[in-house]
């Protein structure tokens, strides 16, 4: 993955919403209405990571359906299980965004000062993780 080359024409974002606990998954809908309110005028390559649990495989395949059935103009690329924590970090790292669940990754991306959004669930207490100023937070059902 060439990521600079990449981000001359495209705004780069990395999403990661598993959580290993159902209850702290963020609604699908949520993922997908958070992409949609981006409204940028670069074309946007997003970027599916996550580890090699067949469950993640699994729920992020489902992801990458749902975004490509309602997304238009949007490159979606799937690397769950392809990378080491090292390499998804760097995805991260060089991202415009990141988008994802309250999970290791989400920290992850607030401690590198990457403009994060992190989407939890009602189940979550949310004041005790925000580590970042460029981080916002969404709570979904």
């Amino acid at each position: 993955l060439k990521i600079k080359e990449l981000k001359k024409e495209s705004k780069l974002i990395a999403i990661n919403n598993y959580n290993f606990y159902n209850k702290f998954r963020p609604n699908k809908v949520t993922i997908l209405n958070t992409i949609n309110k981006l409204n940028d005028s670069k074309k946007i390559v997003l970027a599916i990571i996550g580890g090699n649990s067949e469950k993640e495989i699994r729920y992020n395949k489902s992801i990458e359906k749902l975004l490509k059935q309602n997304l238009e103009n949007v490159n979606i690329m799937n690397f769950t299980s392809l990378l080491s924590i090292e390499n998804s970090i760097k995805i991260i790292s060089e991202s415009d965004l990141y988008i994802g669940a309250n999970n290791g990754l989400g920290n992850t991306s607030q401690m590198l000062g990457v403009k994060s959004i992190i989407l939890f669930t009602k189940a979550e207490k949310i004041i005790k993780r925000k580590f970042s100023e460029n981080s916002s937070f969404i709570i979904s059902n």
